[in-house]
């Protein structure tokens, strides 16, 4: 429980993987994302820009340059998108780095109008924090994370991931 109410903010503004200690199965590499459940119509638009989100903002290897910035802002809006960005750079700054895979468990989607709700139970296990010049992990995150992601629409253009949120509990 405490391990995953630590989990917070970090490069996407989220910390998925700050707390633990343990070390991690897999070493730092290119991130990779499991595919969402099938689902219909304005669902699995939702559930493909949600995973879409953590695919791009999840960046591991390269620097955050503008076309990263670009392809996050496509994917999300604000305030959850300036914070990705300002975090990552920061992050980068501070000698950090992400690795690893976060893996996306889509477990239900609620559209109402132009507003989305998606819950989530990530496997962030094989994901964390490094040392950007060595690439040697710092932190390693939890395999079952509930984590619960907002999405809005405006007419004719694609949904976008507006806020990340971690509700605690199990999944």
């Amino acid at each position: 429980m405490v391990i995953k109410q630590c989990v917070v903010w970090c490069c996407v503004g989220m910390s998925l993987a700050a707390c633990s200690a343990q070390a991690p199965q897999a070493g730092p590499g290119v991130p990779t994302i499991g595919a969402p459940p099938a689902q219909g119509g304005e669902q699995e638009a939702v559930t493909a820009v949600y995973t879409e989100f953590w695919k791009v903002s999840w960046i591991g290897k390269r620097e955050p340059d503008e076309q990263w910035a670009h392809d996050v802002r496509d994917v999300s809006g604000d305030p959850i998108a300036g914070r990705v960005i300002e975090r990552s750079r920061a992050q980068r700054a501070s000698g950090v780095a992400l690795y690893g895979t976060v893996t996306t468990r889509v477990t239900d989607v609620r559209v109402d109008g132009d507003r989305a709700t998606v819950t989530d139970c990530q496997d962030a296990s094989h994901s964390g924090q490094a040392d950007a010049a060595t690439g040697e992990p710092r932190t390693v995150g939890v395999a079952r994370n509930p984590v619960r992601g907002t999405l809005t629409q405006v007419p004719g253009q694609r949904w976008k991931v507006v806020d990340i949120t971690y509700p605690g509990g199990d999944c």
